[in-house]
C-alpha cells in the first residue's frame, strides 16, 4: 500500500473509533512520507488522546515547523505541552494559535487554562472571557471562568459564570458543586444546600454531597438538619477522623439555657477524649476544608475554653505528622501575617493600619493568605506598605510556600475561625509563631509561642487562661479609621421610636447573647417602662427566631423588644446614632469595631466586664483612654449594668456621656504607639531566635 492508501485506512479506522488501527495506519504513512502534514497532525493528536504525550510532542513540533500556519497543530501542541508541565512553552504555542486565528474560541480557552497555571490571572481571565464571547455555548469555558473568579475572591461574578455553564449543561455535577461553595462564600446557605441536593441527584454516591449540604445547614443556623447528614457520613467512613468528629461539633447557635451549654460542653469533652486512642486516618490534603476546628461558638458560652482547646490540640497532634521548624533566617527580619478568606475586612479595620505603621527599613511584613483573601486585601487598601504572599488552599502546599518565603515569625490575626488558620500552625512554618486578639481565645496549640494582647484587656492572672505565654503590650493593639458616622444625633423617630421611649441597642451578633443576658433585660424593662431593647436580625432567620423565642420566655410577650432588619453600613451607623445607649452583653462583649462606632457616633456604650479578654475590650479601652475619669459606663454585675445603663440613657446624662465618648474617640482614631511597640516585639523575638535563644515570652 502507498501513503495515500494508508491515509484512507487511517481515516476509516478513526471514523469507526478504532484509535489503535488509525495509529497503525498513520505510522505506516509516516514511514513512507515522514513529513505528511495530515499524518503529523492527526498522529500527534491521537498520541495525545491516548496519553502518549512524549510521542505526541515531537510530531506536533514538526508539524508547526513545516506548516507554521496550521492553527490546529499549534493548539494541540500547546495542550500537549501544558499537560506535560511545559507551561511557558504551551503559552507561546497557544498565543501563536490565537494570533493566527483570533476567532478560535478553543484556542483562547486553552490559553486561559495555561495562563492560570502560570499565575497570570489577568491574562487568564482575558483569554477565558474571549472564549465565551466568541462561543457563548462553551460550557467548560464558563465553568473555568467561574473557578478563576471564585478563587480570586469575586464570588458574584463566579455565580454568574457557573449559572451560564449549568444553563448549557444542567446535568454536569462539578459546576453545581462549585456553585454550592460560591453560595457559601456569599452567605446564602439555603441556596448552597439546594445545589448539594442537585449534586446528589446527579451522582447518588457523591463523596462530598452529604458533608457539603450539612455544612450549609450549619451555616444557616440549623444544626438539627446537619446532624443526620454528618452521622450518615460517619457510618460510611468509620475510620475517618473528620467523619467521626463532625457530628459532635454542632452547638446550638442560640443555646436555650446555661444548663444546655454545660451539657453540650460535657458531651464534646467526652467525644474528644473517646477519639484519642482510636485508629483513625486524617487526610492532610483535605484538612483546610475539614471543618474540624473547635466550634467557634464555644467562645460565646461564657466559660474557660483552655481545657477544651488543649484537648483538641492533643487529639490533632496524634494524627498530624511531626514537623521541624525551618532554620532561622538571615537578612532583613521578615514577619508573615496570616489573614484567611472571609476575615479580610475586620483585619483591615482593626490591625491593618497598625502593621503598615510598623513596617520600616529594618522589618519586612508580608500579609499571607489564599488568592481570594489577598485580592480582597489589595482592593480594601491599594496603598498598603505591607507586602503580599499568596499561598495555595491545601495546607501542606501552603506550608512549603511560607517556608520558601523565609519568614522569621508567623503572626496569626486569628487562630480557630476556620480550618485553614486553625490547622496551619501545626505545620510550624516559621521558627516563631504568635497568636493575637483577632480571635480572643488561646489556641491550645503548643506550636504557638505567644499570645499578643494588652495590659488593658487582660485581668490579673489571665496567664492561666492561655496555653501560650501571654504578651501584654502597654497600648491598645489597634489602629482604627473613623467610621463614616452621622455628624449629628439621629432622631429616634426615624426608626419608629416614640418621643417617650429610650432605645437600648445591643448591636452584637445574636450568637454572642448569652442566656445570662435575658434576666438582665427583663430587669431593665421592668425598671425603665419607656425602654425598648433593640437587636439587629441575624443573616439567618432561624437564629433570630431562636433568640427572640428564648428572650420572650424571660421578658414576656408584651415587653418592648425591637428586632431591626440588617442594614448597610451607613444606615447601621444612623441606627447607632439614634440609640439612647448601646449595651454590651455578658461574657463576650463589643470589640474594636463596635467601640469605634460608638466613639464616632458619640453614643455611650455600657460595658459588662467579665474575667476574659473577650468581655473586656470596652472597659479596657475606657481605662486606657481616660473615659472612666468622666463617666461610669462599666458594670461587673447584672444589677450594676441595669442601673448604669438607665442612668446613661437619661437625656441629660446621654449628652454628657456623648461628649466623653467623642473626646475619647479623638485618641482612639489617632496613630497609636502600639505600632512601634509591636515592631519592637517582633524585632526582639527574631533577634533572640537568630541567636539561638529560646522563646520565653518576654518583651
Amino acid at each position: 500500500m502507498n501513503a495515500v492508501d494508508w491515509l484512507k485506512t487511517a481515516k476509516s479506522a478513526f471514523a469507526r473509533g478504532d484509535h489503535a488501527g488509525a495509529i497503525h495506519a498513520l505510522e505506516a504513512v509516516r514511514a513512507l512520507d515522514p513529513d505528511c502534514r495530515e499524518a503529523l497532525h492527526v498522529l500527534g493528536t491521537l498520541y495525545a488522546t491516548t496519553g502518549r504525550l512524549t510521542d505526541a510532542e515531537p510530531l506536533l513540533l514538526r508539524a508547526v515547523t513545516l506548516f507554521p500556519q496550521d492553527v490546529n497543530s499549534w493548539v494541540n501542541l500547546g495542550e500537549v505541552q501544558r499537560r506535560r508541565g511545559q507551561l511557558a512553552e504551551a503559552a507561546i504555542s497557544l498565543r501563536r494559535a490565537v494570533t493566527l486565528a483570533p476567532a478560535f474560541a478553543e484556542a483562547w480557552f486553552n490559553l486561559g487554562n495555561t495562563l492560570k497555571s502560570l499565575n497570570d490571572w489577568p491574562g487568564a481571565e482575558e483569554a477565558l472571557r474571549r472564549a465565551v464571547t466568541l462561543q457563548p455555548q462553551h460550557a467548560r469555558a464558563w465553568y473555568n471562568l467561574g473557578n478563576l473568579l471564585r478563587e480570586d475572591g469575586r464570588t458574584p461574578g463566579a455565580e454568574t459564570a457557573y449559572r451560564r455553564a449549568l444553563a448549557l449543561q444542567p446535568h454536569w455535577p462539578e459546576p453545581w458543586q462549585n456553585l454550592a461553595a460560591t453560595y457559601a462564600d456569599l452567605s446564602r446557605p439555603t441556596d448552597a444546600a439546594d445545589c448539594w441536593r442537585k449534586v446528589r441527584e446527579l451522582v447518588p454516591d457523591h463523596p462530598d454531597a452529604d458533608t457539603g449540604e450539612a455544612a450549609a445547614w450549619v451555616q444557616a443556623g440549623r444544626p438539627e438538619d446537619a446532624v443526620p447528614l454528618f452521622q450518615r457520613v460517619a457510618e460510611r467512613h468509620p475510620t475517618s477522623f473528620t467523619a467521626q468528629l463532625k457530628p459532635t461539633l454542632l452547638p446550638d447557635p442560640i443555646p436555650a439555657s446555661v444548663s444546655a451549654i454545660t451539657a453540650y460542653r460535657a458531651e464534646l469533652w467526652d467525644t474528644v477524649h473517646a477519639l484519642q486512642n482510636r485508629g483513625l486516618s486524617l487526610d492532610l490534603a483535605e484538612l483546610h476544608r475539614s471543618g474540624c476546628e473547635p466550634p467557634t461558638l464555644l467562645l460565646y458560652q461564657g466559660q474557660n475554653d483552655r481545657p477544651l482547646m488543649e484537648a483538641f490540640a492533643a487529639l490533632f497532634r496524634r494524627h498530624l505528622p511531626e514537623v521541624e521548624p525551618p532554620r532561622v533566617g538571615t537578612g532583613i527580619p521578615h514577619v508573615g501575617v496570616v489573614v484567611t478568606r472571609g476575615h479580610e475586612g475586620v483585619f483591615d479595620r482593626c490591625l491593618g493600619l497598625l502593621l503598615d505603621e510598623a513596617v520600616c527599613p529594618e522589618l519586612r511584613i508580608s500579609l499571607i493568605g489564599q488568592r481570594g483573601a489577598v485580592s480582597v486585601l489589595k482592593h480594601l487598601r491599594p496603598q498598603r506598605k505591607c507586602e503580599y504572599l499568596i499561598v495555595p488552599d491545601d495546607l501542606p502546599s501552603a506550608d512549603l510556600t511560607i517556608r520558601a518565603a523565609g519568614c522569621d515569625l508567623l503572626h496569626y490575626w486569628e487562630i480557630g475561625t476556620d480550618s485553614f488558620n486553625y490547622f496551619l500552625p501545626y505545620f510550624r512554618s516559621a521558627p516563631i509563631q504568635t497568636n493575637t486578639w483577632g480571635w480572643p481565645v488561646t489556641s491550645g496549640n503548643p506550636a504557638v509561642d505567644a499570645y499578643i494582647s494588652c495590659d488593658w484587656l487582660e485581668p490579673i492572672g489571665a496567664e492561666a487562661l492561655y496555653s501560650e505565654p501571654l504578651i501584654r503590650l502597654r497600648h491598645l493593639p489597634a489602629r482604627y479609621e473613623r467610621p463614616p458616622a452621622p455628624l449629628d444625633r439621629v432622631d429616634p423617630a426615624e426608626f419608629g421610636m416614640a418621643s417617650d421611649q429610650r432605645l437600648y441597642l445591643c448591636p452584637q451578633n445574636l450568637r454572642k447573647l448569652h442566656p445570662d443576658l435575658d434576666a438582665a433585660v427583663a430587669q431593665l424593662l421592668d425598671t425603665d417602662t419607656g425602654a425598648v431593647f433593640g437587636v439587629i436580625a441575624d443573616e439567618r432567620p432561624a437564629v433570630t427566631a431562636a433568640f427572640v423565642q428564648r428572650l420572650r420566655r424571660t421578658t414576656g410577650e408584651t415587653r418592648q423588644l425591637r428586632v431591626f432588619p440588617r442594614q448597610d453600613r451607613c444606615e447601621y451607623l444612623r441606627l447607632v446614632a439614634a440609640a439612647s445607649v448601646l449595651v454590651d452583653p455578658p461574657h463576650y462583649g463589643a470589640g474594636a469595631n463596635t467601640l469605634a462606632d460608638a466613639f464616632a457616633c458619640a453614643v455611650p456604650l455600657m460595658a459588662w466586664e467579665g474575667s476574659h479578654h473577650r468581655s473586656r475590650w470596652v472597659s479596657g479601652a475606657y481605662q486606657a483612654l481616660g473615659v472612666v475619669d468622666r463617666v461610669n459606663l462599666t458594670a461587673t454585675t447584672a444589677e450594676e449594668w441595669v442601673k448604669r445603663a438607665i442612668q446613661a440613657a437619661h437625656p441629660d446624662a446621654r449628652q454628657k456621656h456623648g461628649l466623653a465618648m467623642q473626646s475619647a474617640g479623638e485618641q482612639f482614631f489617632a496613630p497609636s504607639p502600639a505600632a512601634q511597640e509591636l515592631r519592637a516585639f517582633f524585632l526582639e523575638q527574631i533577634a533572640q531566635s537568630r541567636h539561638s535563644l529560646s522563646f520565653d515570652g518576654r518583651q
